[in-house]
């Protein structure tokens, strides 16, 4: 089906929007962003960048702007003017009805958001020519894809786990394992299903961890 939108960077955008939808459990929904629109920040939140260069700035506003747009598409209750400002760990604080991850490169803001019921997700996005040279010895062990699936994969499980154990991992610890589209990964507590969307820039990977 042609893409809706005529630009390069709003087919790439659709191309994600719908293939992370397809992905998300009930109840759950995602929202995906340029960076390189302004978006208002909370003074709560702004006040946190006061020392940040200008692409930091954008960056976090698009990603509290993804964010904020993905709790409302999951009709999830938040105040338009709730701050989201960033914990100690870096992590959006959010209300504790809800979960979210988040996550951005330098061209697209990525979030999900849903009810925190006893599923937890993470995402990772990278662009597509982000893979370098020794990446597979840094995300070893994984069978079943290339080395960018894998980081990308990784860090997706990495971070649905930390939402729940607080506990740093290296790739070492994460034992992934593809076929086609989707992949498993194992962690030292638990382990989390997942899978992979590809658009014409960007690869994003979905991870999912059911604690009920």
């Amino acid at each position: 089906m042609p893409c809706a939108n005529s630009s390069a960077a709003g087919c790439n955008r659709q191309a994600l929007q719908a293939g992370v939808a397809g992905l998300l459990p009930p109840g759950f929904a995602c929202a995906v962003l340029s960076i390189g629109t302004d978006y208002p920040l909370h003074p709560d939140e702004a006040g946190q960048l006061a020392r940040a260069v200008p692409v930091r700035r954008r960056e976090f506003a698009a990603g509290r702007a993804a964010l904020r747009a993905a709790i409302a598409a999951a009709g999830l209750d938040l105040p338009p003017d709730y701050p989201i400002p960033a914990g100690p760990d870096r992590c959006p604080r959010l209300p504790a009805h809800i979960t979210a991850s988040l996550a951005h490169d330098r061209e697209l803001a990525l979030a999900v958001a849903g009810p925190a019921d006893g599923t937890v997700a993470g995402i990772d996005i990278e662009p597509l020519d982000a893979a370098t040279d020794g990446l597979a010895e840094i995300v070893a062990p994984f069978d079943g894809c290339d080395a960018l699936s894998a980081f990308v994969g990784k860090e997706a499980a990495y971070k649905a786990q930390f939402a729940v154990t607080r506990q740093m991992l290296e790739f070492g610890q994460v034992a992934l394992t593809a076929k086609g589209s989707t992949f498993v990964a194992r962690t030292p507590w638990h382990r989390l299903h997942g899978a992979w969307v590809r658009s014409p820039r960007h690869l994003m990977a979905l991870a999912l961890l059911r604690l009920s």
